[in-house]
């Protein structure tokens, strides 16, 4: 385990953004935001944000699956494609 990693395991939040081709009602210059933080009932949460009200999100029981997720997610992935993970609107 890298240092990066070390870190990484002890943070409870983590955001980022990456690029989008979609409306997320509405995107923040191309963007949107991509979440990971711990809930207080213990489970783990990945979330992905446009500028206003629109997100989808997906709870896990371990920081390990969570943060698996979090690190996979791309560019451009699709609305369509999350869904299929099983996200779901928040």
């Amino acid at each position: 385990m890298t240092i990066i990693d070390n870190q990484l395991m002890l943070t409870d939040r983590l955001e980022k953004t990456i690029l989008t081709n979609q409306d997320w009602y509405p995107t923040i210059n191309g963007k949107i935001r991509v979440l990971f933080t711990g809930l207080t009932n213990g489970k783990w949460r990945v979330c992905l944000w446009g500028m206003d009200d629109f997100g989808l999100e997906y709870d896990f029981d371990t920081r390990m699956a969570a943060l698996e997720v979090y690190n996979t997610i791309p560019d451009y992935i699709t609305i369509k494609t999350l869904r299929s993970w099983g996200f779901y609107n928040a």
